[in-house]
């Protein structure tokens, strides 16, 4: 395996900056090239987005909109498209206002918690989150775990796809995320990983066997407790972009 370096984009969901959180949310922005701002359902309020937004800005982020499905929504079939489309567009249109207020643009949709599984897991859910997202800003990039639906959701509507995956997560044996595993939270195990990946494109899955996977970024989780750790390690190994 070749040691030179290589550029990808590095990812992390942004929430709500506090006093108490600030300093360490500015050290993870550093170490990043794309933050997802959370908006809309989510516990954060509006002058959380809005400072968010002001962090990314004075330290040249690329922005994207971390979405969200309302608590009651625990199946796909809770929702319907119209509903749905609404909740999309609802919250796209708030971080967009707070993004336009400091001359900068979002450039792409990320969903997240249970609005990213139903994607990986239902085709006609994910088609209607990117025709949604699509309807916004035809321009919007569209994270999401690397998967067959996203694919087939490109194709059928020329959207702007992003495959996305996590070091943290377990795979399956096709390579899709297994949502229901426990996470990786060794910094050696994770960073072995991640060279992998950046050499081979491949991934250990739940059966300790190495699958291919397409990607274009690489998420992390501002949550863990090893995250300041891991992003400093991997920037020894791979340049953000």
């Amino acid at each position: 395996m070749s040691d030179r370096k290589r550029y990808i984009d590095f990812n992390i969901d942004i929430g709500l900056i506090t006093d108490e959180n600030q300093a360490i949310t500015n050290g993870l922005i550093d170490l990043v090239s794309s933050v997802n701002i959370n908006c809309g359902f989510s516990e954060d309020s509006p002058i959380a987005m809005k400072k968010a937004i002001q962090q990314c800005k004075f330290k040249n982020k690329v922005v994207g909109a971390n979405i969200f499905l309302p608590d009651s929504v625990q199946n796909p079939s809770d929702i319907t498209p119209d509903e749905l489309d609404s909740v999309i567009l609802y919250q796209l249109g708030s971080i967009s206002a707070f993004a336009e207020s400091e001359s900068m643009n979002i450039e792409y949709v990320r969903p997240c918690g249970k609005m990213h599984r139903f994607m990986v897991e239902n085709y006609e859910f994910c088609l209607n989150v990117a025709k949604s997202v699509k309807k916004f800003n035809k321009w919007f990039l569209l994270y999401c775990a690397t998967c067959e639906n996203l694919e087939k959701v490109a194709n059928e509507i020329d959207i702007n796809i992003v495959r996305e995956i996590s070091l943290c997560k377990p795979y399956k044996q096709d390579g899709l995320v297994d949502f229901d595993g426990a996470e990786i939270s060794d910094n050696g195990l994770l960073l072995i990983r991640l060279r992998r990946l950046m050499n081979l494109s491949e991934i250990e899955n739940v059966d300790s066997e190495y699958v291919k996977v397409p990607f274009d970024t690489i998420h992390f989780d501002f949550n863990a407790d090893y995250i300041e750790g891991l992003l400093k390690e991997a920037g020894e190994v791979v340049c953000t972009r």
